[in-house]
C-alpha cells in the first residue's frame, strides 16, 4: 500500500487496493457478470486475481481493502487437485500470459523479460477477452500504473535493466534467490534467460538512481567487519530516499555509491561477494547493463 494510504487518519476506512487476493473478495453478482466474470480459458488456479484486478480498475470499477474484515484461510501443504497433466508452473505462466496479452498493452515485454518461458506457451484464443475490453471501453494500462501504482518501476521510469555483467570475471550480479533485508548481494555465472535462476540476475536501474530487485534495493549501509575501507553490498527494502540506496552509473561504466563515492567491485570469482572499494578504474569495477534506455538522464 502506498505510504500516503498507510498514513491516512482513519485507520478503519477502506483502502484502495491495486490488486486483490483471488479467494478473499466480495462482489455484486450482477456487476460480476457485467464486467465479464472470469476468463474461462484460464486453467485451475493462478493469475485470475491479477486479471480481474486490472479489469475492474481499468473498466470503471474500484477495489477496496477493508481493514476491519476478518477472513480465515488455511493453506494446505500441497494442492489437492491436479493441473490437467501439466506442471503447476506451466499452468500459472499460461494464465499470467493471457492476462498480460489482454491488459498490459505496451508493458507486456517487461513481463516476458522476467518470465521468458511464458513467451512460447500456447495461451489459446483471447479474442473474446479483447472484445470484452473494447465493449467496456476500458482505460489503458498506462492509466492504471499512473493512478494506482505511481511508485512502481516501469520502463518509462528506468534508466537501465537486465543483467549487470562484469567482464573481468565473466559473472553477473546475483541475489542467489535471497530476498530478506540485509542479505548479501553476490555474483554468479551469467545465466541464459530460460535457465532457472535467471530472474535472480534481473535488475532495474531507476530514475531515482536505485538498483532494484523485486521489492528490494541494492544498499551499502553496513561496513564490512573484516575490512576498514570496504563495505558489504546488501539488499534492503526500497525506501525511495536515496542515501545508502543511491548509485551513479558513470560514463566509464563504473557503479558508484553516491554516499561513500566508492565503486561496486568484484574480487575472486570463487568468493561471490560484491563490495565497495576506492574507484581505480580497474576491470573489477566495470559493469554493463543488458538494456540502456535513457543515458541522457544518467547523473554522471
Amino acid at each position: 500500500v502506498p505510504c500516503s494510504l498507510r498514513e491516512q487518519k482513519n485507520l478503519t476506512a477502506p483502502l484502495i487496493a491495486p490488486v486483490m487476493a483471488g479467494g478473499l473478495f466480495a462482489i455484486d453478482r450482477s456487476y460480476f457478470e457485467e464486467i465479464g466474470t472470469y476468463d474461462t480459458d484460464m486453467n485451475i488456479w493462478g493469475g485470475e486475481n491479477m486479471e480481474m484486478s486490472f479489469r475492474v480498475w481499468m473498466c470503471g470499477g474500484r477495489l477496496l481493502s477493508m481493514p476491519c474484515s476478518r477472513v480465515g484461510h488455511i493453506f494446505r501443504d500441497r494442492a489437492p487437485y491436479s493441473f490437467g497433466g501439466e506442471s503447476q508452473m506451466l499452468t500459472l505462466y499460461r494464465n499470467y500470459a493471457r492476462a498480460v496479452e489482454v491488459w498490459l498493452d505496451n508493458h507486456k515485454d517487461l513481463f516476458y523479460r522476467f518470465v521468458p518461458l511464458a513467451k512460447d506457451i500456447d495461451i489459446g484464443d483471447i479474442s473474446s477477452r479483447v472484445n470484452l475490453r473494447k465493449r467496456l471501453n476500458c482505460k489503458s494500462f498506462d492509466w492504471y500504473l499512473e493512478n494506482l501504482l505511481p511508485m512502481l518501476p516501469t520502463e518509462k521510469r528506468l534508466l537501465a535493466s537486465g543483467q549487470i555483467r562484469n567482464s573481468k570475471i565473466g559473472q553477473c550480479v546475483d541475489t542467489l534467490g535471497k530476498r530478506r533485508a540485509n542479505d548479501t548481494v553476490s555474483h554468479y555465472r551469467c545465466l541464459p534467460k530460460r535457465e532457472p535462476g535467471y530472474t535472480n540476475q534481473v535488475w532495474m536501474y531507476s530514475k531515482k538512481y536505485e538498483i532494484i530487485s523485486l521489492e528490494n534495493c541494492m544498499d551499502a549501509s553496513i561496513p564490512d567487519p573484516n575490512a576498514k575501507t570496504l563495505k558489504r553490498v546488501s539488499l534492503w527494502p526500497c525506501h525511495g530516499l536515496g542515501g545508502n540506496q543511491k548509485w551513479h552509473y558513470s560514463s566509464t561504466q563504473q557503479i558508484i555509491h553516491a554516499e561513500s563515492q566508492l565503486c561496486l567491485s568484484v574480487g575472486d570469482p570463487s568468493k561471490p561477494k560484491l563490495f565497495l572499494d576506492r574507484c581505480d578504474g580497474s576491470a573489477h569495477q566495470i559493469f554493463t547493463f543488458t538494456n540502456i534506455y535513457s543515458q541522457d538522464d544518467f547523473d554522471f
